[in-house]
C-alpha cells in the first residue's frame, strides 16, 4: 500500500484549486506556473492558514527543465490537465525525478486520447486548443500536443518514471472517458 504524500509539487498549479485541497489534509504544496497572476491568486487563496500556507513560484517549464528552480524533495508530483507541448511537456517530465524523495510519485491527469481525438485521426501531433464547455471566462485557448497512450507510456519511460496505474473515469451514466490518470514510479536518481 502506498502512503498518503507529505509534499507535492504541484506542476502547472493554475489558481491552486488541486494545492487548496491537499492543503487542507495537512500536505505541504510547492506550487507551480508560468502565469503570474494565477500564482499570486493561488498564494492568496491558500494563506487562510498559516500552518497549511503553500510555497508558490512563477516558473515556466523551460525553467523548470533548465534547473533553475530548487526546492526540498516531494514524495509526489501532480501535472493536472497542465501537460499541452511536446519538447517541454518531455523535458519537464525528465527533470522531476530529481525533485522527488527516492521513488516519489507522478500522477497525470488529462484528456483521455479516445475521447479527444475526436474525428482527428489517433496519430499523435499538435491540434487547434478548445474551451468548448468551459464558459464565457476562457478565451483564446492555446494549441496542444496529441498523444496516444501508447505514446504518453513510451514517455513516461524515457523520463525516467515506471508506469504503476493508469485509471480512466467517466461520467455517470457513460461508458466515455473523460480523462486518463497515469499513475508513476520514479526510478532511483543517481547524480
Amino acid at each position: 500500500m502506498v502512503s498518503a504524500p507529505r509534499r507535492v509539487l504541484d506542476v502547472g498549479c493554475g489558481e491552486g484549486w488541486l494545492a487548496r485541497q491537499l492543503l487542507a489534509r495537512d500536505v505541504a504544496v510547492v506550487g507551480v506556473d508560468a502565469v503570474p497572476a494565477l500564482i499570486a491568486r493561488a498564494a492568496q487563496n491558500a494563506a487562510g492558514d498559516a500552518r497549511r500556507a503553500g510555497e508558490f513560484h512563477v516558473l515556466d517549464y523551460l525553467e523548470l527543465a533548465n534547473r533553475q528552480f530548487t526546492c526540498e524533495p516531494c514524495d509526489a508530483a501532480v501535472c493536472n490537465f497542465s501537460l499541452l507541448g511536446k519538447e517541454s511537456v518531455e523535458a519537464v517530465l525528465g527533470v522531476l525525478p530529481r525533485h522527488l524523495t527516492g521513488r516519489g510519485r507522478l500522477v497525470i491527469q488529462t484528456l483521455h486520447p479516445r475521447t479527444a481525438c475526436g474525428d482527428a485521426p489517433y496519430v499523435e501531433g499538435w491540434r487547434d486548443g478548445s474551451w468548448l464547455g468551459c464558459g464565457p471566462g476562457f478565451k483564446d485557448p492555446a494549441p496542444w500536443y496529441f498523444r496516444t497512450l501508447d505514446g504518453w507510456q513510451r514517455m513516461l519511460s524515457r523520463c525516467g518514471f515506471d508506469l504503476q496505474e493508469t485509471r480512466a473515469p467517466t461520467l455517470p451514466g457513460s461508458s466515455e472517458p473523460v480523462s486518463v490518470l497515469f499513475v508513476c514510479e520514479a526510478r532511483e536518481v543517481t547524480i
